[in-house]
């Protein structure tokens, strides 16, 4: 079973963002024994934050494990992986850079963790991340194949836009024909919103 996705434009520094991830996640049951892979820019510095976001919906600290202290465990099973905020080229060029774009990916597609994903993180689950041009400046170099997101959602995520009508005054088509493969579906989420998506066999 491919795990659930469960996306959101505000992350778990927030307080929106945490009670939507946390009430989604309670749904899972209980989450003594359950482990967390965080991603999110180091510089960001928030920490203690995300330990109590995660301590609150109830991972214990042994299981939280934070991506630029703890490398991928190659011997544990990772439950959930959460893809944080930041800028969403940036926040790619890490995930490859580090080897991490692969790890999550198999992880969820071949060992069932579910994928909490938080703006950037929400755009880097879908087919292709080329739509962040709208909200994020692309400072950092990637080549065209380095876009392409982790393909766990058919289509494009756009986050902090609660319908499409939104983006009505731009040319979306050469975003939703970004992976060059046909039309991409996009799917909206607003600021106060969630969207999940099931595990898939």
């Amino acid at each position: 079973m491919k795990g659930k996705v469960i996306l959101t434009s505000f992350g778990l520094t927030t307080r929106v963002g945490c009670e939507l991830l946390g009430t989604e996640l309670k749904k899972d049951g209980d989450f003594s024994d359950k482990v967390i892979y965080l991603f999110y820019e180091p510089y960001n510095l928030l920490d203690e934050m995300f330990m109590r976001s995660c301590q609150k919906i109830g991972f214990q600290n042994k299981n939280i494990l934070v991506s630029h202290k703890d490398a991928w465990p190659e011997d544990r099973k990772i439950d959930y992986v959460f893809v944080g905020e930041g800028n969403t080229f940036e926040s790619m060029r890490l995930l490859r850079d580090k080897g991490l774009f692969d790890s999550i990916r198999k992880a969820c597609l071949e060992g069932g963790a579910t994928y909490l994903g938080a703006s950037a993180g929400a755009i880097i689950a879908g087919k292709n991340i080329s739509c962040a041009r709208l909200f994020d400046k692309e400072e950092v170099r990637l080549e065209e194949w380095e876009k392409e997101g982790l393909g766990l959602v058919e289509g494009i995520i756009f986050p902090h836009v609660k319908d499409l009508d939104e983006l009505s005054g731009i040319d979306l088509t050469p975003l939703l024909h970004a992976d060059g493969r046909g039309s991409l579906t996009p799917h909206a989420i607003a600021n106060d919103g969630i969207l999940t998506f099931p595990g898939r066999e």
